[in-house]
């Protein structure tokens, strides 16, 4: 899928020396095309400071051109999540935009992506 101007917000700009880890990056292309999800989840795991963050930020680099919607979930703490829940929700131009209580708004993103193909969602540190 080829999409003109994606909604967008990685947070970083691409790290031009990235190097290496091209089988993990082929396997988590792989893993969305070889079943028929909606929604897959994938973790990437391991001990700080190993370049989890920078391989996720390569993968999106990468596909931006196969989804209408990449977006970096800043999952430390709930606020930032809820946040950025809230961003997304005014990028969708959903009704909830507006609302008050931060639980409503994830729950309107959540049920605009089930309803929808096509989109990316990173959680950074979750």
């Amino acid at each position: 899928m080829t999409v003109g101007n994606p909604i967008w917000n990685i947070p970083c700009l691409r790290n031009r020396n990235f190097t290496g880890r091209e089988k993990i990056l082929a396997n988590l292309q792989a893993q969305p095309a070889s079943r028929n999800y909606t929604a897959l989840t994938q973790a990437i795991s391991g001990l700080g400071g190993v370049g989890k963050t920078q391989l996720a930020l390569e993968y999106a680099y990468r596909h931006r051109e196969d989804y209408r919607i990449v977006w970096w979930i800043h999952s430390e703490e709930r606020a930032t999540l809820a946040a950025d829940y809230a961003s997304l929700s005014e990028q969708l131009g959903l009704p909830q935009k507006s609302v008050a209580d931060q639980d409503e708004v994830a729950e309107a993103v959540k049920h605009w992506l089930e309803q929808h193909i096509g989109w990316l969602l990173i959680f950074d540190n979750a």
